[in-house]
């Protein structure tokens, strides 16, 4: 017998008997629940994953499928006020999207990015629109959409603001890379 199994066999409490200190029943630290994989290291969780690509395909549904919502929302979106009205058209989008299929949380500043993207693409394609947004309103629109978005499902400033420091740089790069693959899936 190795090593490795006797110091296994020796963790293991006898039958009836009570666990081993620092043993909290759950398996060893890190363990993955059964019929859960582990995912690997800076991978976005699957049900996340999926749970954008809802969205996504949900929002693209809603902007060119459904008759007269894309004309509705390029009527929002008017010149003397490009990155508000761009906004605000964009949360209305992603709000009754979530209404209709109930997104995840953790899903939806991803689905708000994506519907960003799609509506200033829609203005840019609009012959009667004489909108055109530079990279710089872009991202201004970009960040008011977010802190509206953030503002309309209940979160405050500060606690938009308090959480920035508390989110690793990895995991925001993992859902801006699972962003980009949504685009171009």
């Amino acid at each position: 017998m190795d090593e490795q199994m006797m110091q296994e066999q020796q963790q293991q409490p006898p039958e009836g008997g009570p666990a081993p200190v620092g043993d909290t029943g759950q398996g060893p630290q890190g363990a993955v629940p059964e019929g859960m994989t582990e995912a690997e290291p800076g991978a976005v969780d699957p049900m996340i994953a999926e749970e954008v690509s809802k969205g996504v395909q949900a929002v693209s549904r809603v902007l060119y499928e459904e008759e007269g919502v894309s004309d509705q929302i390029l009527k929002m979106v008017n010149d003397k006020e490009k990155v508000g009205s761009a906004a605000k058209a964009t949360v209305m989008l992603v709000t009754q999207v979530d209404k209709q299929i109930d997104l995840m949380e953790e899903a939806i500043a991803a689905v708000t990015a994506f519907a960003v993207d799609r509506l200033l693409e829609l203005v840019d394609a609009d012959a009667r629109s004489k909108i055109e947004y530079s990279d710089d309103e872009a991202k201004q629109v970009m960040m008011t959409t977010m802190e509206l978005i953030l503002t309309s499902y209940g979160v405050t400033p500060e606690e938009s603001q308090a959480t920035h420091g508390d989110v690793p740089q990895e995991e925001i790069d993992q859902y801006g890379n699972l962003y980009q693959e949504t685009l171009n899936a």
